[in-house]
């Protein structure tokens, strides 16, 4: 069996992409057509991609990053001016017949697919807020925490701790809920410059580099026309809500692939 067996695929178009837009990247890259359908492929190493190598394949870091990396550029390349629907990282067929009845089968689906995301782009929005000072606002906003503490000054000791704990599970029972309430908040004014979002899982601290908290790490699919409007909603939320005791945080990064709103997936 030939040791460049496997057919690499990187998205699927309806118009013919342009792959002189790669530049260096196109090397190797070509185009397998199925009706009004194009898959962007390359042909890989099957000793390479086989569901057993690629496993340990993706433990070693360098291997990794350079694979993902040329895979995130070919796919960013091509859908420069066309929509995408973009693979999962090393998605391959075992040839091109294989590749073609994928297609063939899920034609209406992909082409349903290509059509929602003609003329938009997927942005992401991260939200990020100091818990400290959120609770430095709370403590002088809520009037019930201020009646506790004048409560714990005149208690007994042992009265006094029940009140603290009290107090502690009403602040933390506060952040919670401001957290909550905000970031509906932001969501409700994105939204109105989006035809669809996905609610991503939050980043921790330690992956993050920050020292305040994500609390909100969601994708959005806009329409290009209003990606500028998109863009400065974001910017008047951060502008609105970084200087004030709140200290609420917010980032957009994008045009991206959009995969949170399509992507294929097959070996």
């Amino acid at each position: 069996m030939s040791t460049d067996n496997y057919i690499y695929l990187y998205c699927v178009t309806q118009a013919q992409p342009n792959l002189k837009n790669l530049g260096v990247l196109a090397e190797g890259i070509f185009v397998i057509l199925a009706g009004n359908l194009c898959a962007s492929v390359c042909y890989v190493p099957e000793n390479e991609f086989n569901e057993d190598n690629l496993k340990k394949n993706i433990t070693n870091l360098e291997w990794l990053k350079t694979h993902a990396e040329r895979h995130e550029r070919i796919i960013e390349g091509i859908m420069g001016n066309t929509a995408v629907i973009p693979s999962k990282f090393a998605t391959v067929f075992f040839n091109e017949q294989s590749l073609q009845s994928f297609l063939d089968k899920y034609a209406v689906d992909l082409n349903d697919k290509l059509n929602s995301l003609a003329n938009k782009e997927e942005w992401d929005v991260k939200i990020y807020c100091d818990p400290e000072q959120l609770t430095q606002s709370i403590l002088l906003e809520d009037k019930s925490l201020l009646e506790l503490d004048y409560q714990i000054s005149t208690a007994s000791p042992g009265k006094a701790y029940l009140l603290r704990k009290k107090k502690n599970g009403l602040i933390a029972e506060a952040v919670e809920n401001g957290i909550v309430r905000y970031r509906k908040a932001f969501l409700a004014r994105l939204e109105n410059f989006c035809s669809q979002s996905k609610i991503n899982a939050t980043t921790a601290r330690q992956f993050t580099g920050r020292n305040d908290d994500m609390i909100l790490n969601a994708a959005f699919l806009v329409e290009k026309k209003l990606v500028p409007e998109f863009i400065e909603q974001v910017q008047a939320l951060d502008a609105e809500w970084k200087g004030v005791v709140k200290r609420f945080y917010c980032e957009s990064s994008g045009p991206w692939p959009p995969y949170n709103f399509c992507q294929l997936t097959e070996r």
